[in-house]
């Protein structure tokens, strides 16, 4: 009898032995998935693989890790969220931060406070944020890593004074959490840059300036904290240009965006818009130009862009912004109607569209913490709203 109850007991200490020692394995070795800037395109209209989605299965086939990390843009969030849901599963977590696109509408940020309510209702939470962003700057811990996101846009008072700085509460909140921190490893995310990098594959600089570097005291104060605490990376996004580079000693990981396509429209699309308009408006009376002029006014920013990258407007201006409406107005006539001409005018139009697309590629990166090192992989589409494949691996 005794002997049986000294083999039970031994059995049960293996066990557990056995269990700790799987857990401590788990948690020392994780990914996470950061990704960022889907904004609008994660919405029901555009549940297709050219955008968001796309991008949101391509994570799934690489593996979506135990969380993602969004720094900011993310806006409907409910519509992100709910795509999150269809694709990871309900469960899956998500720490978003706060962009400059999220402060543009007051359901945006509160849908962010809620997600978070009171500091404490994402898992994990080690710290609230400081007094005003109690739920939208925050950390948290998972295995051996610290993670901490901030919220660029706080004044120190409210969660949606400034425009992306490193105000001195901010500062001051943060270094009493990396003071605390017993983690190997530390991640921060926010949404605007230290600097903007060009993009890794165009090369392409956007926001440069304009960013945290907009204010420089503030910023080189971030930076010295930073590796005071010998911070592993900083994760941010707004540039849209994906980038990794070491700024000071300290690794800069921009997330780039994962919008897919980074636009309403393509030629064909184009043209079903135009002409499911056109034969709505020809039943109230409109003609063709009537038509295709009110068409332009309700969509003149991506239907700009479109015509622009097929070269029928803005040629030899630096920008599609730089078109009028009347030269848009004339140029998306004469697109409707060399796009319906004939297969090969079709083509054509195509060809010229893709071959003169100057946006950025769609990015995620998957992050895979080990026990003494961390690895970075990168992965993008074609530019066209396509295929997704690994285009850098290093370590950190």
């Amino acid at each position: 009898m005794k002997k049986s109850k000294i083999s039970i007991f031994i059995l049960f200490t293996f066990i557990l032995l056995f269990t700790s020692c799987q857990q401590e394995k788990v948690e020392k070795n994780f990914s996470f998935i950061g990704a960022c800037d889907m904004r609008y395109f994660a919405m029901e209209e555009y549940r297709s693989s050219e955008w968001t989605l796309g991008g949101f299965e391509a994570i799934k086939k690489y593996g979506q890790g135990e969380f993602m990390i969004s720094p900011g843009d993310v806006e409907p969030p409910w519509a992100t969220r709910e795509l999150m849901d269809q694709v990871f599963g309900e469960d899956y977590p998500w720490y978003p931060g706060v962009g400059n696109h999220d402060l543009e509408d007051e359901k945006y940020i509160e849908y962010l406070r809620d997600l978070n309510r009171n500091g404490n209702k994402l898992p994990n939470i080690v710290n609230l944020g400081p007094p005003g962003s109690e739920e939208t700057t925050y950390s948290f811990d998972y295995g051996n890593a610290h993670f901490v996101n901030l919220n660029l846009y706080y004044d120190g008072k409210t969660d949606d004074g400034t425009d992306g700085d490193i105000v001195p509460e901010l500062l001051e909140w943060l270094e009493n959490d990396l003071a605390q921190n017993k983690k190997k490893f530390v991640f921060v995310s926010g949404h605007d840059a230290i600097v903007c990098m060009p993009d890794m594959d165009n090369g392409l600089v956007r926001h440069q300036g304009n960013s945290l570097d907009l204010y420089p005291e503030n910023n080189l104060k971030f930076q010295k904290l930073l590796r005071k605490y010998d911070v592993t990376a900083y994760l941010c996004g707004h540039s849209h240009c994906t980038s990794f580079s070491t700024i000071n000693g300290l690794w800069q990981l921009d997330l780039g965006h994962l919008r897919g396509m980074m636009s309403d429209y393509n030629p064909q699309k184009l043209f079903d818009y135009l002409d499911t308009e056109w034969k709505q408006n020809k039943k109230e009376g409109l003609s063709l130009k009537k038509s295709i002029e009110k068409s332009y006014t309700a969509k003149k920013k991506p239907i700009s862009k479109a015509l622009y990258s097929m070269q029928l407007a803005g040629v030899g201006k630096d920008s599609y912004k730089k078109i009028t409406s009347l030269e848009g107005k004339k140029a998306l006539l004469k697109f409707y109607k060399k796009y319906s001409k004939n297969e090969v005018e079709a083509e054509n139009l195509t060809n010229v569209f893709w071959e003169n697309l100057d946006w950025q590629r769609s990015s995620f990166f998957k992050i895979t913490v080990g026990e003494d090192d961390i690895k970075v992989e990168i992965y993008r589409d074609d530019g066209k709203g396509g295929k997704y494949t690994l285009r850098e691996s290093f370590y950190l």
